[in-house]
Order: structure tokens, then C-alpha cells, then sequence
């Protein structure tokens, strides 16, 4: 079987559990990324993993992508340099620990830059949406909200974050407490990973997911955590699929991209309303204009959209 890497293709596997799908997966990955010169001559590939589990337990196995096979006859020295993995600020040590002993891995907690975040991200990892709102009527923070965040986005600017915060809490919006307290739950999420919130005070010092991106060639962003479910993961994904995709980051353009959704049913569902899964479908329909390879593994193919299905380049099924 012969898979071109170098043209952008996107390639779906599916199996039940324990059949190969993430052996297939590994191995088209590491095709992706090998550079052994006077063979494989080609610019360098920028990955980003997808991998959440509800068992915080479980490491992401395309970790070990750095671990080449001792049984190879080559002696050429082809494994993959680092991968960098990515994890919830709240729950950093415990994945240090986790990962500990996989060669040339490091973990990082996920950052992300609050002047990097537009609008309409905010509205995403704040839930602001009204497929996401369970009540029947929509809250009074939630239109309040929603003004602001529409505010910025005509002016093309964004406050300190500090700022953004105070105004949230009722320095600048008049919420009873009864409005502020499901107001403060959607805020905890942007807290715990905003770089520049107050919580983070002690990772200032650590890059930020774009910044990570810059310097790592193969990044894993991992968010098992007890207390992040797969509703907000879905959020967070959809945030950092956004701004991997962008043509440029800090005006240095990246030309050949890799993502993969791993275990991809895990935190994926079949409503048209999964944000995460719309964003999908926009990046197999523009694929070749960013110049994307795209990996889909996962147990339940039903979940996909039938469009993604349809502009699939290679389906693996497993049995």
C-alpha cells in the first residue's frame, strides 16, 4: 500500500477495539514526518494530536512515535526528534508523571494567548451558544455577553484580560448573583487555560500553544483531566483547530500541516450541532488550500458527518 505524503489526503480508520487502528495510524504518521536525506528531502511537517479519554489514566500512544524500532536494519537515525504534549494547566503534574520514561517527550501545560483568541473562540470555549444553553430561555449574561464579545470584534480590539475578567465579575455589567454564579462556571474553563489569568500565574514563564507550534514539530494537545468533560474538550479542540489552520502564525506562514483526531468518538457526537465536527468538514473541504494532511481514527464512524465521509481520500476499516 503506498500513501503519497507529499500531496494533501485525508484518511479515516476505523475498527473495534484491539483491531490495528492505532498501528495504522502510527505508521502513516511517522511516513508523514520521517526525513532521511538523499531519500526523503521534504519540508518539515507541523502536527497537531488530538487525543482526549474519559480515563485520565491512559497516555496518548502516538507519544511513542519517538521510540524507533530496535529491529530496524537501517542504521540510519530516523526516529522523530520531540513531541511536545500539551495538557490541562489544573492537571499538569499528574500528566508529567504519566508521560515520564517516553524518550524525548515533553509536557507542557496548554496555554493559550488571550490576544490571540478573536471573538468568536471566546464565544466557543464560553459555550455561548444557543444549542448550548440547556434552559429554555436564554440567561440575561448571555445576550449581555454576546453584545461585548460583537463590540470587540467590530473594533478589532481586545481588553486586558484582567479587564475582560473584572467586567464578567460585575464591574461593568449588571448581573444579580443568581446570574453571576452560571456566569462564573462558563468563565472557569477560559481561566484555566487564558495565559495571562490570575490561575496561571505560576506557568508564566511556559510558551503558548502558538508559540509551541512554532518551535515543536509534533505536538499532542491532550486534555483527559477529571474535571474538563468531553463537551468542553470539544470546545478546546475546536479553538485549537482554528488557529492551526490559520495561514500564518506571527507572519511566518506553514505550508505543509498534519492533524489528527485520535480516538475521535470520544469526544465527538452525531448532533448537527458539534461544533468540532462542523470545523472538520471546513478543513476537508479546504484541504488543499492549507495544505493539510488530515488523520481521523475512530471506533464509530457513524459519528462523522456523511459529507466528511464523502471527501475522504483513504477509509482503513479494520475488522
Amino acid at each position: 500500500l503506498y500513501l503519497n505524503t507529499q500531496e494533501p489526503f485525508c484518511l479515516v480508520a476505523v475498527d473495534v477495539q484491539g483491531a490495528g487502528k492505532s498501528h495504522t495510524v502510527g505508521l502513516v504518521v511517522e511516513n508523514c514526518l520521517l526525513q532521511f536525506e538523499s531519500m526523503i528531502t521534504s519540508a518539515l511537517t507541523t502536527t497537531l494530536v488530538m487525543h482526549y479519554d474519559e480515563d485520565p489514566d491512559l497516555a496518548c500512544e502516538l507519544a511513542t512515535v519517538t521510540e524507533p524500532n530496535g529491529d530496524l536494519p537501517l542504521n540510519a537515525d530516523i526516529a522523530i526528534r520531540e513531541v511536545t504534549v500539551l495538557v490541562s494547566p489544573n492537571y499538569y503534574q499528574q500528566m508529567r508523571n504519566k508521560y515520564e520514561g517516553v524518550p524525548r517527550t515533553t509536557v507542557r501545560p496548554l496555554l493559550l494567548d488571550w490576544d490571540a483568541l478573536s471573538a468568536d473562540q471566546l464565544k466557543v470555549i464560553m459555550q455561548l451558544s444557543s444549542d448550548q444553553i440547556s434552559s429554555n430561555s436564554e440567561p440575561l449574561y448571555f445576550g449581555a455577553l454576546l453584545d461585548k464579545l460583537a463590540e470587540y470584534q467590530r473594533d478589532q480590539s481586545m481588553p486586558p484580560y484582567q479587564d475582560f475578567r473584572e467586567l464578567c465579575s460585575g464591574g461593568g455589567l449588571d448581573f444579580t448573583n443568581a446570574q453571576s454564579l452560571p456566569l462564573e462556571m462558563r468563565l472557569r474553563l477560559l481561566d484555566t487555560l487564558v495565559h495571562q489569568s490570575a490561575k496561571n500565574e505560576e506557568y508564566r514563564d511556559h510558551k503558548t500553544f502558538l508559540e509551541v507550534m512554532q518551535v515543536s514539530g509534533v505536538v499532542i494537545a491532550h486534555l483527559s483531566d477529571p474535571l474538563i468533560s468531553s463537551k468542553k474538550a470539544n470546545c478546546v479542540f475546536q479553538v485549537l483547530l482554528q488557529q492551526f489552520c490559520g495561514k500564518e502564525w506571527h507572519r511566518t506562514p506553514v505550508h505543509r500541516k498534519l492533524v489528527i483526531f485520535d480516538e475521535a468518538h470520544k469526544y465527538i457526537s452525531d448532533r448537527d450541532s458539534d461544533g468540532l465536527a462542523h470545523e472538520m468538514l471546513k478543513v476537508f473541504r479546504n484541504m488543499r488550500h492549507q495544505g493539510m494532511r488530515i488523520i481521523v481514527s475512530t471506533q464509530s464512524p457513524a459519528i462523522l458527518p456523511h459529507e466528511m465521509l464523502a471527501l475522504v481520500s483513504v477509509m482503513v476499516v479494520h475488522r
